[in-house]
């Protein structure tokens, strides 16, 4: 049979009895395919993906030396053996696709992939060359023993790819007609072997926020590194952040934070003087976000649908994580050696505590000046706060600023004290005490430059008014080369670098001249600055290191002819 045909087995009708299956079953059948056809429509009609499935959490790559984990190269050397594979389970869907298959075209429907998903990603990534055969692996077809230990698919010999692709067959439970709830039922049905933790249960309903989170947080689909399985040591743990690669930490993260966001979790609680709640939320209450929300294929979008353009609750944290992101990733190796508490500083207490932190620095200077700010020297910053042993923290405590000093205001009465270091508190702790005496030690000294923020001009762009004012003083030329085609407003001193969006500061420019200055700026606008802002442009390593020792001393020349 080939691929074409084998495909059109799975395209089977409801109503339809024309197909031959081995055996028929509530809700669908059972049929076969070869493993070549697997490998052909795997990505193509079978959806890896949907929420409701387990993110792959196997760092397999294209190493020389690469095999897997035990279980992996197990199944690898029992499918080119022919062995007993277990079912792999889809749900077909009524999403309409249309593929080539075997220079065949079919339409067909969408495979989403119920149960199987681990084993048909190994035995993909085993084909695509991301994975080895384990040591010593022989396998024998018609009396012949073919040595396929430490190979890769390509480096197999041919009879042995052939009968592969050709003569090993899986079983394929296919479900027809389930509706999204039924279809994240039977995943949980069919899971129920294995634990699953509440965030996987989370996931497997149909929801808005399912889809979202996912997108956001699952580590086979996410866009942030920080939830980057190791790709160094071959290890199933993070990159960068101490959180658990299985039962979905990371989609539990992302949720956590919608939550919190969703119901200001921060601004309620500072408040409130007498409040020591856990920003952790409830199992009830994180259960509920995905219970109560609408269904993902409801044409209106709830709040937390991505795509919505109601609500910028999704946005917001997704901003927050970009963030989040570029911080830990682009300073990862100035995280301690040896932490006392025996945990780095990303832990999933710090990262919360870092999203709050942020979203109160977005309040004060907008998302523009935070998106540009400088990540390494607000890292040290932040560092030198954390690292601070003189800060004391005593449990069930709120604090205050007093006379330089974050003192506390009131102690809440216990049986026993309990006092820790800021490091420990920024790592472990999960109320809002924790998060108050780590936010006052910042705000403590806070000053926006020193932590790498520049205060930007929240107008970007000048207006048709201003646009006129500035071509009619440079009379309608280019100030670089006179050309009077294609003009534009320009700031002399770049908005990224803290320009205000001001006809004094701004200037003519052809369309040439200016997207060849990007945000480049000369000594002669540096040198229109007060000493105090050239400083702050060159602590924040906008100006180098000789545009600033000239025009201190233009600056400065000014002043004393003055």
């Amino acid at each position: 049979m080939n691929k074409a045909n084998e495909l059109e087995k799975l395209n089977k009708d409801s109503e339809s009895n024309e197909y031959n299956t081995t055996r028929e079953f509530s809700n669908g059948y059972e049929g076969h395919m070869s493993l070549g056809t697997y490998f052909e429509v795997y990505g193509k009609v079978i959806n890896s993906k949907p929420s409701y499935q387990r993110p792959y959490h196997y760092p397999d790559t294209k190493d020389s030396d690469y095999t897997g984990n035990d279980w992996q190269q197990n199944l690898i050397a029992d499918v080119l053996r022919g062995g007993k594979i277990p079912s792999i389970s889809l749900r077909q869907t009524k999403e309409p696709v249309n593929v080539d298959i075997a220079t065949r075209a079919i339409n067909t429907y969408i495979q989403e992939l119920l149960d199987g998903g681990h084993r048909s990603r190994t035995m993909y990534n085993f084909y695509t060359g991301h994975l080895l055969t384990s040591e010593g692996l022989t396998i024998s077809i018609g009396g012949t023993v073919h040595d396929c230990g430490k190979k890769r698919w390509d480096e197999l010999p041919k009879e042995v790819r052939e009968h592969a692709l050709q003569d090993i067959m899986l079983n394929i439970d296919v479900f027809v007609g389930l509706t999204d709830d039924e279809a994240g039922a039977k995943f949980r049905t069919l899971n129920n072997l294995i634990e699953m933790t509440a965030q996987e249960k989370r996931q497997s309903y149909r929801t808005q926020i399912a889809e979202s989170v996912r997108e956001l947080g699952a580590i086979d689909q996410t866009e942030f590194e920080i939830f980057s399985m190791d790709t160094i040591n071959k290890k199933r743990k993070f990159d960068y952040v101490k959180l658990d690669t299985m039962g979905r930490d990371t989609d539990e993260l992302v949720a956590t934070l919608v939550y919190l966001f969703d119901i200001d979790f921060v601004s309620k609680n500072l408040r409130d003087r007498s409040s020591f709640l856990a920003w952790k939320p409830s199992k009830g209450q994180l259960d509920s976000l995905y219970e109560n929300d609408l269904s993902v294929n409801s044409s209106k979008a709830s709040k937390y649908n991505m795509g919505s353009k109601d609500y910028t609750l999704m946005s917001d944290v997704q901003f927050i994580l970009t963030m989040i992101d570029k911080i830990v990733v682009e300073n990862k190796f100035n995280k301690p050696k040896s932490v006392k508490s025996n945990l780095p500083y990303w832990t999933k207490a710090s990262i919360v505590k870092l999203a709050f932190i942020l979203d109160d620095l977005i309040s004060r200077y907008g998302k523009d000046s935070i998106e540009e700010m400088d990540v390494k020297m607000f890292f040290d910053k932040l560092k030198s706060i954390i690292d601070n042993k003189k800060a004391i923290f005593r449990a069930y405590s709120r604090y205050t600023i007093l006379d330089g000093k974050v003192v506390a205001s009131y102690e809440k009465p216990v049986d026993k004290e309990v006092k820790a270091q800021i490091r420990t508190v920024w790592g472990t702790g999960n109320r809002i005490d924790d998060y108050e005496f780590v936010k006052l030690n910042i705000d403590l000294n806070f000053n926006p430059t020193e932590w790498g923020i520049y205060v930007l001009d929240k107008l970007r762009d000048f207006t048709e008014s201003q646009r006129k004012q500035i071509f009619g003083r440079d009379d309608h030329k280019c100030v670089d080369c006179g050309s009077e085609e294609k003009l534009e407003a320009d700031h002399k001193l770049p908005w990224s670098k803290g320009g205000k969006t001001t006809i004094d500061n701004g200037q003519t420019l052809c369309e040439y001249h200016n997207r060849s200055k990007s945000d480049k700026v000369d000594v002669s606008t540096l040198n229109t600055l007060s000493l105090k802002q050239l400083g702050d442009l060159w602590k924040m390593n906008k100006v180098t290191q000789d545009q600033y020792n000239q025009s201190m001393f233009d600056i400065m020349s000014q002043e004393n002819a003055v």
